[in-house]
C-alpha cells in the first residue's frame, strides 16, 4: 500500500512539473507576438526619382513593411528572377536604409558564395530544398543578422547552429506565385494569417505584393485580428530545457506503467462472483459473458508485490536517469516517443475494466492530454519551437496504441479458446481486421506535412470551414473516428467491438500527436484537443442514441 501511494505521489508530481512547463510555454507564447513583412526590391519602380522613391518606401514602412528583399539566386516558385546589382538595384536599398527599412538578403542554400555587396543585412532568408546544408558563410559573414528559415524548405544542421550557440532565428512563410493563382486574395490572406497564429511564423515574405488591390493593408488588419502586433520581429525570448525535467517526468511515467501493469497483470487473479459478472454484463451491455474469461485483481495480491514493483520502478528510473546523463537529446526523444507509444494504450488497459461509453471517452482523454503535456514539457525549448528539431517516430506513435490494445485483448481471449473466433471469422468478421488494415496503412500514408495521399479538395473545404468556426480545427481522427468508436465500445468478445476499441485508441494516439507539434502555440493545441473531444462525444452518443433506437424497433418488429 506504501509503495503504491509513493507511486501515485510521483506520477503526480509529474503531471504537476508537465502544467508548469506548460504555463511557462504559454507566457512565451504570449510575449512573442510582433510579426514582420518584408517585400521584394525587383517589384519596386526603380526608375522613380529619389523623391518619389522615398515617398513609396515612407509609406511602405507605414503599412508595417519593415525590410527590402534583394534575391541572390532564381526563385521560380515565387516568380521572382535573380537580383540585378545594378547601381539602380543598390540605390534603392539604400533609399530604403535611409528611410527606416531594413535590407533582407534571399539566398539558396545550395550557393557556396553570394556576390560582395556593400551593406550589411539585417535579415539573411535561407530558401532550400530538404535535405541541403546551412552554407558556412551564414554563420562567419553574417552572424548579426536575423537568420530567416522558409516554412516547409529548412535546411538540415540548422540545430548545430542552435547548438553552437545562435538564438537569432525567425521563422518566414511565402506564398508561391501558382499558390496565389489557386488561393486570391481572401484564400491568401486566410493563410497569412494561421501560419501566423499557428505555426509560430513571425515574419513574411510578401512576393507579388502588388497583385491585389489593398493587399499589404488587408494583411496587416488579418494579423491584428488575430491579436499578434505587426512591426520588427524579435529574436525569441530564451527557454531551455532542465534534466530535472526530464527526469520528473520519467520517474511519473515509469510509475504509471508500473501502477498499470500490477493491477492489469497482477498475481493471483480470481475469478469473478456470478453476482460481478452480471453486473458486468449490465453495465458494458454484453449479451453473455464467459465466467472463465473473467478475472478481477487482488489488492492483496497487489500488496503482496509491492517489492517487485519498487525495484521495477527504481530499475526504470535508474536506466533514464543514465541514458539521459550520457545523451540528453536522445534520451528525452526516446522517453517522448515511449509516452507516445504506450500511454493511450495503458490508459485504455486501465480503464476499459470499470468504464464505458462518455465515462470512458472522458477520463482516457483527460489522461492522454496529460501524457501530451508531458511531451510538450520534455521538449520545450527554442529549438522544437522553431521547428529546427522534432519529435521522431510520428508514425509509430499514430499507430502502435491501436496495434497493442488489440493484441492485449486477443490475449485476454485465450481463456476463451478459439472456437468463437473463428465462427466469427467464418460469418464475415474477417472484413474488420481488413478494415483495420486498410485504416492503419491510410493514417501512415495520410500523416506528415507532404503525405503520399493528397488531402481532397472536398476535404480541403470542410477543415476551413471547422478552422472558421472552431478557430482550432479539430482533427478528423479524434472526433469522426476515435472518439464515437470509444463512445459505442462496449465489453463483448467480438472482433467489432475489438476494432472499436482499436479506433478508440487511435483518437488518443492523435490527442497526443496534437502536442507533440511544439512550433504550435500550447493554448491552441488544447483548443483543438478540447474541440475534437465536444464534438466527438456528441457524435458518439448520438450515434449510440440511434443504434438504441435501431435494437428496440427490431425487437418490437
Amino acid at each position: 500500500m506504501v509503495v503504491r501511494y509513493l507511486l501515485y505521489s510521483v506520477l503526480a508530481l509529474a503531471v504537476a512539473v508537465s502544467i508548469w512547463v506548460g504555463l511557462r510555454r504559454m507566457a512565451w507564447d504570449a510575449a512573442y507576438q510582433t510579426v514582420g513583412l518584408v517585400v521584394p526590391a525587383q517589384e519596386l519602380d526603380s526608375s522613380l526619382s529619389e523623391s518619389e522613391l522615398r515617398s513609396s518606401l515612407t509609406r511602405m514602412r507605414a503599412r508595417s513593411v519593415v525590410a527590402l528583399s534583394i534575391e541572390f539566386s532564381d526563385f521560380p516558385d515565387w516568380n521572382l528572377p535573380k537580383a540585378d546589382l545594378s547601381e539602380s538595384a543598390i540605390r534603392v536599398l539604400h533609399v530604403a536604409r535611409a528611410v527606416g527599412l531594413g535590407v533582407a538578403f534571399v539566398v539558396d542554400a545550395d550557393q557556396r558564395e553570394i556576390p560582395s555587396v556593400t551593406l550589411r543585412p539585417d535579415f539573411v532568408i535561407l530558401v532550400s530544398e530538404r535535405g541541403s546544408v546551412v552554407p558556412s558563410w551564414v554563420a562567419t559573414d553574417f552572424r548579426d543578422a536575423m537568420l530567416g528559415i522558409v516554412e516547409f524548405s529548412e535546411p538540415s544542421e540548422l540545430i548545430r547552429l542552435y547548438q553552437w550557440g545562435w538564438r537569432n532565428f525567425v521563422r518566414v512563410h511565402a506564398i508561391k506565385s501558382r499558390d496565389l493563382d489557386r488561393l486570391g486574395l481572401e484564400g491568401a490572406l486566410t493563410r497569412w494569417e494561421r501560419a501566423v497564429q499557428e505555426r509560430t511564423i513571425r515574419l513574411l515574405w510578401v512576393t507579388e505584393h502588388q497583385r491585389f488591390p489593398l493587399y499589404i493593408e488587408h494583411l496587416n488588419q488579418r494579423i491584428a485580428q488575430v491579436g499578434m502586433a505587426v512591426g520588427q520581429p524579435l529574436a525569441p525570448a530564451p527557454f531551455e530545457n532542465s534534466y530535472w525535467i526530464y527526469l520528473a517526468i520519467g520517474a511519473g511515467f515509469v510509475s504509471f506503467v508500473v501502477l498499470v501493469l500490477a493491477t492489469a497483470f497482477g498475481p493471483h487473479p480470481q475469478p469473478l462472483s456470478r453476482s460481478e459478472l452480471r453486473e458486468r454484463a449490465r453495465r458494458f451491455g454484453a449479451a453473455s459473458v464467459s465466467e472463465s474469461g473473467r478475472t478481477k485483481t487482488s489488492w492483496g495480491a497487489v500488496r503482496r508485490g509491492e517489492g517487485p514493483q519498487l525495484f521495477g520502478g527504481m530499475i526504470g528510473v535508474l536506466a533514464l536517469a543514465l541514458l539521459g546523463s550520457w545523451d540528453f537529446e536522445l534520451a528525452r526523444q526516446a522517453l517522448a516517443l515511449m509516452i507516445a507509444m504506450l500511454a493511450p494504450w495503458l490508459l485504455l488497459l486501465a480503464c476499459t475494466e470499470k468504464l464505458a461509453g462518455w465515462k470512458l471517452l472522458l477520463t482516457v482523454s483527460f489522461g492522454s492530454s496529460c501524457a501530451g503535456l508531458a511531451i510538450a514539457a520534455l521538449l520545450s525549448d527554442l529549438s522544437y519551437f522553431l521547428k529546427f528539431a522534432e519529435f521522431r517516430g510520428v508514425k509509430l506513435a499514430l499507430t502502435a496504441p491501436s496495434v497493442l490494445i488489440a493484441l492485449t485483448e486477443l490475449w485476454r481471449w485465450r481463456a476463451m479458446g478459439w472456437d468463437k473466433l473463428i465462427t466469427q471469422l467464418k460469418r464475415g468478421a474477417w472484413l474488420v481486421p481488413a478494415i483495420g488494415f486498410g485504416a492503419l496503412f491510410l493514417v501512415l500514408e495520410r500523416s506528415g506535412n507532404l503525405p503520399m495521399i493528397p488531402v481532397a479538395r472536398w476535404e480541403e473545404l470542410i477543415r476551413e470551414r471547422l478552422e472558421d468556426w472552431l478557430t482550432a480545427r479539430p482533427r478528423f481522427k479524434e472526433f469522426l473516428v476515435g472518439h464515437p468508436a470509444l463512445v459505442l465500445w462496449k465489453r463483448d468478445y467480438s472482433l467489432v467491438q475489438l476494432g472499436l476499441l482499436a479506433l478508440g485508441a487511435l483518437g488518443q494516439a492523435s490527442i497526443i500527436n496534437t502536442f507533440v507539434h511544439l512550433h504550435t502555440p500550447l493554448a491552441l493545441s488544447l483548443w483543438r484537443t478540447l474541440n475534437g473531444l465536444v464534438l466527438g462525444l456528441f457524435i458518439g452518443v448520438f450515434l449510440r442514441v440511434m443504434l438504441w433506437r435501431v435494437g428496440r424497433w427490431r425487437q418490437a418488429l
